[in-house]
């Protein structure tokens, strides 16, 4: 009898099913993460989308996976029902707690299906092993990395053309922490190059083009987190570094810049323009504005508006230098226009009224332009920037440029263009100070550049 009742036992066991082990698939990626990380008072527009098996029961083990930069594991979960019931459950979990797909490979030596699938026992107890040595001592991103990054970091991006966003400062993108070799010299050399995916061209306003590779420059934190398996975006690192919003309480601080920058803002950077609003009290500017709200603001502590570069409260001759030092450096194309600091295009302006400005634009072969007007002056469409049969240092007053009333110059010399123009401005004005001019700039617009034909 008893033999008989242990064949039984036997036989009932083989035909009980084992809990399983399944994949699923949940997007988006910001949706998905956003579910499970995000305080339960906030609304969100859209639901992440839930990809599961079409078979399977309560008991079974849920790894719920994320599509990324490189897809994570989200969380590990129990079912409490099942394929014929109304609706899926599962037990509560402890929370998300991202783990790098590419790492667990690697310990296996063998990928992961793709999600939504069952996986072979066999292979689940393989996968969950690794899985629990990866997330207890993870795999260094440089080691897991199949974007590109860490290649390039030990090769340089040989044979790829890159189009690199950079702060114009040797900082990083994403926190503005600047970046200094041993002597305290600042340098793009101890930055990194991070490799763009469409997500972040996206973010950053940027169009995606196949045959272009789009990179930032950040430190070597910033770009660790960038490879964190939650998959973050250039951005979400950026507004993750900075102050969220005293109204709305959201991570989406743009920061404003005023004054005359030493390139076009980076992304997550808007341009206020060169004239900075300061009341009696000397009061600053805001520095933040919200990506969600639109509130402004500005962080206590922050320098007073004489720290920065604008003309207004120069002494001339400050001007002068002030002029020098903003031209240095410009890409062809740019340019810097100085006048009242009260009028505004497009406005309604007493058309009796001078309106004594000066524009300097940059051309090629470290030649500028000067143009002197009582008039508001455009901003020229020119042919091209070349200046070889250009005269230097002689005045044109041949009314070539309809808008240019009181002459234009050639020459290599900033220093002589800039005395030139704050010159015109001084002896025109009649105040006899610099606290009622302003300035505007304007970085040339780039098309993206044809595919490098040697890759």
């Amino acid at each position: 009898m008893m033999s008989w009742f242990g064949g039984m036992l036997r036989d009932m066991s083989a035909h009980i099913r084992k809990p399983r082990v399944h994949l699923c698939r949940v997007s988006p990626r910001r949706d998905a993460i956003d579910s499970y990380l995000a305080p339960d008072d906030i609304a969100f527009a859209t639901e992440p989308i839930w990809e599961l098996p079409p078979d399977y029961d309560a008991g079974d083990t849920l790894i719920v996976v994320v599509p990324a930069r490189e897809p994570g594991v989200l969380n590990i979960e129990t079912l409490t029902s099942s394929s014929a019931d109304d609706r899926w459950e599962t037990e509560d979990s402890a929370g998300a707690e991202m783990v790098s797909i590419p790492g667990i490979e690697q310990r296996m030596g063998e990928p992961t299906p793709a999600a939504p699938v069952t996986l072979d026992p066999d292979f689940a107890d393989r996968w969950m092993d690794a899985y629990e040595a990866e997330r207890t001592h993870f795999t260094p991103w440089h080691l897991r990395d199949t974007t590109g990054c860490a290649e390039g970091l030990r090769t340089g991006f040989a044979g790829r053309y890159l189009d690199i966003i950079s702060t114009g400062l040797p900082s990083c993108v994403c926190c503005g922490t600047e970046v200094f070799d041993n002597l305290g010299r600042g340098g793009t050399e101890k930055l990194q190059q991070h490799m763009c995916n469409a997500e972040d061209a996206k973010d950053m306003g940027y169009t995606h083009h196949p045959d272009l590779d789009l990179a930032v420059e950040v430190c070597e934190s910033c770009h660790a987190d960038l490879h964190d398996p939650f998959g973050p975006t250039v951005m979400d690192v950026m507004f993750r570094s900075r102050p969220p919003c005293p109204e709305c309480e959201r991570h989406h601080t743009i920061r404003i810049q005023w004054g005359m920058p030493p390139g076009p803002p980076p992304p997550g950077t808007i341009a206020a323009g060169c004239v900075i609003p300061v009341d009696d009290s000397g009061a600053w500017p805001p520095e933040f504005r919200c990506g969600h709200c639109g509130h402004e603001w500005s962080t206590p502590g922050q320098e007073s508006a004489d720290d920065v570069s604008d003309p207004s409260g120069l002494s001339w001759d400050e001007t002068t230098d002030w002029l020098v030092e903003s031209l240095a450096d410009k890409p062809i194309g740019f340019i810097l226009e100085v006048g009242p600091r009260n009028y505004v295009t497009g406005e309604e302006n007493d058309e009796d009224e001078d309106v004594v400005c000066a524009q300097i634009q940059v051309l090629a072969g470290g030649v500028l332009m000067l143009r002197r007007s009582r008039t508001e002056l455009g901003h020229l469409l020119l042919v091209d920037y070349s200046t070889d049969d250009l005269v230097l240092e002689q005045w044109y007053f041949d009314d070539h440029f309809e808008d240019c009333t009181d002459g234009y110059l050639f020459s290599r010399d900033v220093t002589l263009l800039a005395h030139t123009c704050v010159t015109w401005i001084q002896e025109n004005e009649g105040n006899g100070s610099t606290n009622d001019i302003g300035c505007n700039y304007r970085f040339p617009d780039t098309l993206l550049p044809p595919p490098d034909p040697t890759s």
